[in-house]
């Protein structure tokens, strides 16, 4: 046999060795079988990387969103004008129906919103 495999089992059977190999760390803990992210520090690094990646995300969630949704808006009331300044007699018809769109326009946007904040609050990325 190996010097190192005699020196292990030396150490094993030693009481002082024995409380050096068995860690705090790999006892079960009641949330066994998943690991405890105190009890886990690369575990704890991993989710911290998680929750930073996971706020970036809701950023650009609620960033792009707002961007396209104001783009939109934006093109969609200079196009209401314009037809409006051509046939004012549909004016009062092509109003409604720009309403009507701006409405569904900003819910898409506020949709992203609500995903954004169901991943911020409760985040289905996170160990519990």
């Amino acid at each position: 046999m190996p010097i190192g495999i005699d020196l292990l089992r030396e150490i094993c059977h030693s009481h002082a060795g024995l409380k050096r190999l068995v860690r705090p760390e790999s006892r079960p803990h009641p949330g066994f079988p998943f690991p405890s992210v105190r009890q886990q520090p690369l575990l704890g690094a991993i989710m911290e990387n998680v929750l930073g990646l996971v706020a970036l995300a809701c950023g650009i969630i609620i960033g792009l969103g707002a961007i396209g949704a104001c783009i939109g808006i934006a093109l969609m009331g200079g196009k209401y004008l314009e037809a409006s300044a051509r046939q004012p007699e549909l004016m009062n018809e092509l109003q409604t129906k720009m309403f009507l769109l701006a409405g569904l326009i900003d819910a898409a946007f506020l949709i992203g919103v609500g995903i954004a904040m169901l991943f911020a609050f409760a985040n289905p990325f996170v160990l519990k």
